[in-house]
């Protein structure tokens, strides 16, 4: 089998956007901060006026009505979000230039000892949140507190894109889990006491279990509980909202020991809905926050029954421990 970014599955495709991804993250690293966020911004409008993915977005919203219930609603959180994701993309660029004093000048904090009480306790911690406004910078935000992050990564399907993507975090100071192939390195590192960043949103295919999220049955993974069960490493779950332009506030709630509720599948299930309803109440409070160019419903709860799923997105959305353990 080929193996992922071998030069087989290259297509000229992927050598063009990574190409136009470069180009646009240099252009947006050496401006200033201020004025990379307006042209973020207006980059997310253009992406919108083209069509990238329109259809998606407005499938995903005509599916929630009561967070925007006319077409014209819609199409507003939806040039929004565009908008939004503009301004993420241009925090992006900009993050292996941030310095501690940096982070500390443009994010304010919410229960911030939530992190810092519980790292110092020697048991690893899982800090889960969503894809969910500047997701990057808030995990790299807590090395202005003397804590690295190891994120875990699903790979792009243009491998360009990707070894583009995963250079900017290593030189902003993260380490790279790519999800799926080295799990067991994220269980050592939750072992040794380490700081752990995931976001597990995204449809999880048949792998996943159903949740309820924005009023649909959403296949969501479990592997952030299960990495909890495995490495007794209690969970944070956080969000970032940006205040005004260049600003940023961190909301993290108390850490979640992870206890039995009845069985395996019980306990699962239990905290996997918990986080999930965590994550709706942030995308109802800021939804133009949230990623809504992914097909979050696109495993149906009948598809899974009958043994299908998706195009893949099992492997890539679903976090399986069991298989990191037989690896």
């Amino acid at each position: 089998m080929t193996r992922r970014g071998s030069a087989e599955q290259i297509r000229l495709s992927h050598r063009l956007e990574a190409l136009a991804l470069r180009g646009g993250l240099g252009l947006l690293g050496t401006l200033s901060r201020e004025r990379a966020i307006r042209v973020g911004a207006r980059l997310g409008e253009l992406v919108w006026r083209l069509g990238v993915r329109r259809r998606v977005v407005m499938e995903n919203l005509a599916g929630t009505p009561d967070l925007c219930a006319t077409h014209a609603e819609q199409k507003e959180l939806a040039r929004a979000c565009y908008r939004n994701i503009g301004r993420v993309i241009a925090d992006y660029a900009r993050l292996p230039r941030l310095r501690s004093t940096d982070y500390r000048r443009i994010i304010r904090y919410e229960g911030l000892a939530h992190i810092v009480d519980t790292m110092k306790e020697g048991n690893g911690l899982i800090a889960l949140s969503g894809h969910f406004g500047s997701l990057e910078l808030m995990a790299l935000s807590f090395q202005s507190f003397g804590i690295t992050p190891a994120v875990i990564v699903a790979p792009m399907r243009n491998p360009l894109a990707n070894q583009l993507f995963d250079s900017y975090r290593r030189n902003a100071g993260e380490t790279v889990i790519p999800l799926g192939s080295s799990l067991r390195a994220a269980l050592r590192h939750l072992r040794r006491g380490g700081f752990l960043c995931l976001a597990a949103d995204q449809d999880a295919g048949r792998r996943g279990i159903f949740v309820d999220f924005l009023g649909r049955p959403a296949s969501t993974a479990t592997g952030p509980v299960e990495l909890a069960l495995r490495s007794g490493s209690p969970i944070v779950f956080g969000l970032i909202y940006r205040e005004g332009l260049d600003r940023h506030v961190v909301r993290i709630r108390p850490p979640v020991r992870v206890e039995d509720q009845g069985g395996r599948d019980a306990t699962l299930r239990h905290y996997t809905e918990l986080f999930t309803r965590w994550l709706e109440e942030g995308v109802r409070r800021q939804p133009d926050h949230w990623f809504w160019l992914h097909r979050r419903w696109k495993t149906r709860p009948e598809a899974a029954h009958d043994g299908g799923h998706g195009d893949g997105a099992a492997s890539d959305g679903a976090l399986s421990v069991d298989e990191a353990e037989r690896t």
